[in-house]
């Protein structure tokens, strides 16, 4: 007899083989986000590849205009250019965190992007005013490369790049190499953890943002967190800060990886409300529990 794990397996491949493509595609949005998110998330996604489609028409490939109107200019990379249309029209997830991170931005002058990739919101950042700076710290030698040329391309932006990771002070962390650096936790128990092991890993010292401002680095006024599943790290390392100075926080939280830390996005929400902070999504409504219930990534602004 054929076990229900199997059949079911051969059910799903017999059907992809025989539905139309976006059909499959359909079903497995639904299955993944739940039907009406689902139909939100299309309706939400021809939105903005429309107007992006409208902003860029005519525009050189060497630039690409964001909602808002914020112009950059980018190497000839494909996967550059992939991951900042992402951002302009690829995922109404990353879209409205953008959104929401120039808005509540408006007023600030200085940024950390902490897990700054190819550094994209220290460029939107940094690009809309000469008295804006940010310091973009990221430890990925080949993300970090791509992000210095990007920033050559823009001269105009004041960013500053570091090649360390910030999280807890002095700590020495293992990351498994890739796409994103991401932290590797010693367990046998858990299946996603053994394939992050499987990996070329490196092992690299953190610095905390606490430690980073008695070295005097400038305050940050906002701090952008995308660090793949290590944010708790990143925002327990800022205890002083985020109680004296209470910048803004645009956090991406990973709930898989944050597992495999033994921790939660709510377990997460619950230290920033310790600290004073009160947390909203990326429309700036405020959250409520049953929010850090989901499995898909989760986008906070914190104030």
């Amino acid at each position: 007899m054929t076990p229900p794990s199997n059949q079911h397996s051969k059910i799903k491949t017999a059907a992809k083989a025989i539905l139309p493509r976006h059909l499959v595609a359909f079903i497995s949005g639904c299955r993944y986000r739940g039907y009406l998110a689902h139909v939100n998330h299309l309706l939400k996604l021809r939105k903005y590849r429309t107007q992006f489609a409208k902003d860029n028409a005519g525009v050189p490939d060497s630039t690409i205009v964001l909602p808002g109107g914020c112009r950059i200019q980018i190497p000839l990379d494909a996967e550059v250019r992939d991951a900042f249309q992402y951002f302009g029209w690829k995922d109404p997830g990353p879209v409205e965190e953008y959104l929401g991170f120039m808005n509540v931005s408006a007023n600030a002058k200085v940024l950390w992007d902490v897990g700054a990739l190819f550094g994209f919101f220290s460029l939107a950042f940094a690009l809309k005013g000469a008295d804006r700076r940010a310091l973009a710290f990221e430890p990925n030698p080949g993300s970090r490369a791509k992000l210095e040329e990007c920033f050559r391309l823009n001269p105009a932006a004041k960013i500053e790049v570091f090649d360390f990771p910030v999280g807890l002070p002095d700590k020495v962390v293992e990351f498994a190499r890739g796409f994103h650096y991401t932290a590797v936790v010693k367990s046998s128990a858990r299946p996603r953890e053994e394939i992050l092991e499987d990996r070329e890993t490196v092992t690299i010292k953190t610095m905390s943002i606490d430690e980073l401002i008695e070295k005097k680095f400038a305050p940050p006024d906002i701090i952008k967190i995308d660090v793949e599943g290590h944010e708790f790290d990143v925002l327990m390392g800022a205890r002083k800060l985020l109680l004296a100075k209470k910048p803004i926080l645009c956090v991406e939280l990973h709930p898989d990886l944050l597992a495999l830390r033994g921790t939660s996005g709510l377990a997460i929400a619950e230290y920033l409300e310790a600290a004073g902070y009160v947390i909203h999504d990326t429309g700036l409504k405020r959250v409520k529990k049953n929010f850090f219930k989901s499995q898909t990534t989760l986008r906070i602004i914190a104030m």
